[in-house]
């Protein structure tokens, strides 16, 4: 019993390392299986394939007896004990199976075995870098916020599973492929704050699956979406369990230091209702637009005339309905990002939106070149920019710098 417990702890860190969870109860199957593998499956087996040929009936008899063991373990499976443990880096992860090894080898105290898994799972769940990523989900928007220790986790937007000819695709949504994906390999189940700028399907139409993978503790939405009933149909089946906060202008999200900026009056969740957040995270502030158009950015800088970001998120994905170049030039940018898919029908990002950031002298990132793109850092440090292009040779959730 005891060299089972301690085997199932050596081989932890590999199976979270591929897999970035782990059944609980796998302790106590392998206790229970292997004495029935080897006194009854395994002999029950090799009586069927000796005897089969000549006595069919044992064969039978044999194959429904293996499909009910099967239907056991299923249902062991489903049953409540998954940890989510996230993904550990291949240096945590080498370092953590040499101290493992190590520590048996040297018949130290077998409790340093589960203490260095109890550390590693800390590690995962408690990182001393926060981020800022720009999620490379298609045609539309999707953003992650995550402080220093897991302090907050903002979702921004939850991006749209792809459509073609009218009729969404079977599959996977390119949520669960890409963002809820990736916050697993974290460690994250929950959201502090999920921010919907509005109603268009390319901004929310992931929101079943994100509220369905995640527990949400508020859902924040522009001031009067919550009066449009199209959308309000898509949390139909979440509205008892799920705190819904309509914002306005001046309001701020909860504690994860965003403050909204826009809309300054109640709409229906249109592309002029489009919340507007803005936040410091590292050393650097940035601007998340939604699809606002260029008179939604004047009346912010009407009403905020000393705002200023470092970071921008283009609006309606580099669009030149968005992007004022008055109001871009007011807000002194390092830097812009454009979130778009690649080889859309619109033309995003527009030639013109383009023309104005190189005039301007604004360097940006694309998600159609650059793939996943993330801001990482560490409290009163700057940061790096790093990007991952899953078309990239041998990539694996590995990012590189800029």
């Amino acid at each position: 019993m005891v060299r089972t417990l301690f085997l199932n702890l050596v081989s932890l860190p590999v199976i979270i390392f591929h897999a970035y969870q782990w059944q609980a109860l796998t302790l106590l199957a392998n206790l229970l299986i292997l004495p029935i593998f080897s006194w009854v499956v395994f002999p029950l087996t090799l009586l069927a394939g000796i005897s089969g040929l000549m006595v069919p009936s044992i064969a039978m008899v044999t194959d429904r007896a293996l499909a009910g063991f099967n239907w056991g373990l299923d249902q062991l499976a489903a049953l409540p004990g998954m940890v989510l443990f996230g993904k550990p880096s291949i240096w945590l992860l080498t370092g953590t199976l040499i101290l493992t090894f190590v520590t048996l080898a040297a018949k130290k105290r077998r409790w340093l075995v589960t203490s260095l898994v109890g550390c590693l799972f800390m590690l995962i769940h408690f990182p001393k870098t926060g981020e800022v990523t720009f999620f490379d989900i298609g045609q539309g928007d999707s953003f992650l916020v995550r402080t220093p220790f897991n302090r907050q986790i903002i979702m921004i937007d939850t991006g749209v599973k792809p459509q073609f000819g009218g009729r969404i695709s079977h599959g996977r949504t390119r949520a669960e492929k890409v963002s809820l994906n990736y916050l697993k390999s974290l460690g994250i189940d929950h959201l502090d704050a999920l921010c919907l700028s509005h109603q268009d399907a390319d901004h929310v139409g992931d929101i079943v699956p994100v509220l369905s993978t995640l527990r949400v503790k508020t859902l924040y939405i522009p001031l009067g979406m919550d009066q449009n009933p199209q959308f309000m149909r898509r949390l139909a089946a979440f509205k008892t369990r799920l705190r819904i906060i309509p914002v306005k202008a001046g309001d701020a999200i909860g504690t994860t230091g965003f403050k909204v900026v826009h809309p300054f009056k109640a709409g229906l969740g249109e592309n002029q209702d489009s919340m507007v957040l803005h936040g410091q995270f590292g050393q650097l502030r940035f601007l998340f637009t939604g699809d606002l158009g260029r008179e939604g950015e004047r009346e912010i800088m009407t009403h905020y005339p000393g705002l200023q970001t470092d970071v921008l998120k283009l609006g309606h994905h580099g669009s030149k309905t968005s992007s004022d170049p008055a109001v871009v030039a007011q807000l002194h940018l390092s830097l812009s990002v454009i979130s778009a898919g690649r080889k859309n029908r619109y033309g995003h990002p527009n030639q013109e939106t383009l023309t104005m950031l190189s005039q301007q002298q604004i360097p940006y990132y694309n998600t159609q070149v650059n793939g996943m793109i993330r801001y990482q850092y560490t409290s009163g440090h700057s940061g790096k920019w790093q990007s991952y292009l899953k078309e990239a040779p041998g990539s694996d959730l590995r990012f590189r710098s800029f």
